[in-house]
């Protein structure tokens, strides 16, 4: 009976931690098959950007593809040309292959990268070496390079405890790592989009501003991270 008890406990742990995953992997899913990369080619263009990152590079999550952080980039600059090579699911190393594949030059390229990292549970060590290289490939490809990694992993409902206090650890860990090794780069700028749960709009109102997967950002949570991208691309 013992056993049984035992059994059935683990049985209902299992479910409790397992189906917040299931469920936004399943909705996700959707998300992406549903989202195209925001581009744009004006007839007239007097800058050029390149977008290149996971998911968040992708716009995934945002109803509308000008909703995305790409996209609110193209009505800033409405005659650039945006180039967006940005993809589902992407870690440092393969956004490392694909920046060495690109051979024209940009007047900007934006990075959004480092969550998928966060989430696998990539050592810290491997995200310091791919994060130096991606670095000094984007800095080779652009005249101003601007860098965002994620908000607080840990904020997602997908999350619960204690899993959600170890992604918050390592969304810190790996900020603090993008941040030593941008200060060595001074072509390069960081957006910091890291808040403590406490503080975390996402956290206090994950309808608002998390996708239907409660882990990508919905319109309104990229409309928060721009607000940060506009302060940092105004001093450029």
């Amino acid at each position: 009976m013992k056993i049984l008890m035992i059994l059935t406990g683990l049985l209902v742990i299992g479910i409790f931690y397992a189906y917040p995953f299931y469920r936004t992997t399943k909705i996700s899913a959707k998300l992406e098959e549903n989202t195209i990369p925001y581009e744009q080619s004006p007839a007239d263009p007097d800058m050029t950007i390149l977008i290149a990152g996971d998911s968040t590079g992708v716009g995934t999550g945002a109803t509308e593809t000008q909703d995305s952080t790409a996209g609110r980039i193209g009505s800033l600059y409405p005659r650039a040309t945006i180039t967006n090579i940005s993809e589902n699911g992407l870690k440092l190393e393969d956004l490392e292959q694909k920046l060495s594949s690109v051979s024209d030059t940009y007047d900007l390229i934006v990075l959004q990268i480092g969550a998928n990292d966060i989430v696998r549970l990539s050592s810290f060590k491997n995200i310091e070496q791919r994060v130096e290289s991606v670095l000094t490939l984007a800095e080779g490809i652009a005249d101003n390079v601007l860098v965002l990694t994620s908000g607080n992993i840990g904020s997602s409902p997908t999350f619960r405890w204690p899993l959600s206090a170890l992604m918050d650890y390592r969304t810190r860990k790996v900020r603090e790592i993008f941040l030593s090794k941008i200060s060595t780069h001074p072509k390069i700028s960081y957006v910091d989009l890291y808040k403590e749960r406490k503080d975390d709009e996402f956290s206090k109102d994950p309808q608002k501003y998390y996708a239907a997967d409660k882990f990508h950002p919905s319109s309104n949570g990229y409309a928060i991270w721009f607000e940060k991208m506009k302060s940092v691309l105004a001093s450029k």
